[in-house]
């Protein structure tokens, strides 16, 4: 019997008790460790202060390895990334890790590099990914930025383009498996790589309540859950709002374009029906999901969305656009409105919110650990031939 492989992962975000890319960083090292004979993983210093106590309770051996960020790259979040990055470089340069495959999990965007020094993706059988990033807003959506935001957005996407058009060149033929979190990122596979399509999420769901709204053609109470940025399309939510009488909304989560919002909901009359609660601990988010009608999560470009899962799988329809992997994640609890024509998309996400009979809709609970097991096996096995490790 052919004995099971040994894992090099790398998960700059790795954390058993966050959500986001940390919370993927975990999914994918519990989900490999239903596959592998031993795991290293190499992860960041300074964060997930559980995570060697979890990893140890993991079905195969688990070594946590912490990487200093370089101290000179330790402002930004990008700059501090490709620091670390390098970090890891020279780490795997320096260590003979004796293993059979590397996966680089975390951060998942398509555009940034692997650390993997030349010549070592001979030695191993390389995964990347669930990744995303190749997401972008949609010209016609510029009309519901700012100035300044629709400008970041624009040379985002001239410099995203670029970078990650030098590292599908520079990963031609030396990627075996590209797992995409949804179909627009199977664009940036490099060339020779088997690609699939699967979001970097798992969740537990035996903590999670089932809705216990029912609303039968009153007014309904909707929810926003994530970062306040103009981008994931609250604002597109406050106007519609306004064009629906009696309805309410909640709002959870921060970020730098809160005071822009609550003084647009003041400026459209619908400042007492909006509640901002900010950030928010998962369990009280749960707990507000369970309480509201209707997940609105608008975005005008998001890879994937944890929320939208978390949502469907409390029971609550996803009201969402056609853009990115949200509708994905929510699978059939996904109520999808198209971006285009753009001046007619806030009275249409108005009227969808009307129409949505909440009653309609049931948990959905279908990205489970055994799934994203199941994807990772493949991942890792060579397509049409038995398992070499």
């Amino acid at each position: 019997m052919a004995r099971r492989p040994r894992l090099l992962l790398v998960a700059y975000a790795c954390d058993p008790e966050e959500g986001s890319e940390s919370g993927a960083g975990w999914s994918i090292l519990e989900a490999a460790a239903n596959i592998c004979q031993r795991i290293t993983v190499l992860t960041r210093t300074g964060t997930a202060p559980l995570l060697e106590e979890r990893a140890s309770r993991l079905p195969c051996e688990v070594e946590i390895v912490r990487v200093s960020t370089p101290r000179l790259t330790s402002k930004g979040n990008y700059i501090r990334y490709i620091g670390w990055l390098s970090a890891v470089h020279r780490l795997i340069r320096e260590v003979n890790f004796r293993v059979d495959i590397f996966h680089h999990a975390t951060f998942a965007s398509d555009w940034l590099p692997i650390p993997l020094p030349r010549g070592y993706s001979a030695r191993y059988w390389v995964v990347w990914g669930p990744v995303g990033g190749s997401t972008y807003l949609d010209t016609s959506a510029s009309t519901f930025l700012s100035a300044s935001a629709a400008l970041k957005s624009h040379v985002r996407r001239v410099c995203t383009s670029f970078v990650r058009c030098l590292t599908r060149i520079h990963w031609a033929h030396k990627v075996d498996v590209f797992m995409a979190m949804n179909s627009d990122s199977l664009e940036a596979a490099p060339a020779g790589a088997r690609s699939m399509v699967h979001p970097n999420f798992a969740m537990d769901y035996a903590a999670v309540p089932t809705k216990e709204s029912q609303s039968s053609g009153g007014p309904k109470r909707l929810i926003y859950v994530g970062r306040v940025l103009e981008w994931k399309g609250l604002g597109l939510l406050i106007r519609a709002l306004a064009q629906i009488p009696g309805h309410t909304l909640v709002v959870v989560g921060d970020g730098p374009d809160r005071g822009r919002f609550e003084r647009l909901a003041t400026r459209l009359g619908v400042a007492d029906r909006i509640s901002f609660r900010g950030r928010v601990e998962r369990n009280a988010v749960l707990d507000e999901l369970r309480q509201s009608d209707i997940m609105a999560f608008p975005s005008l470009h998001d890879s994937g969305g944890w929320v939208a899962a978390e949502a469907a799988a409390v029971g609550l329809p996803v009201l969402c656009l056609d853009q990115g992997g949200v509708a994905a994640l929510a699978g059939p609890n996904a109520v999808v409105v198209p971006l285009r024509p753009a001046r007619t998309l806030v009275s249409r996400l108005g009227v969808a919110a009307v129409n949505i009979e909440p009653s309609d809709f049931g948990p959905n609970r279908r990205w489970t650990i055994e799934r994203l097991t199941d994807a990772l096996a493949s991942a890792y096995t060579p397509e049409g031939a038995p398992r070499r490790f």
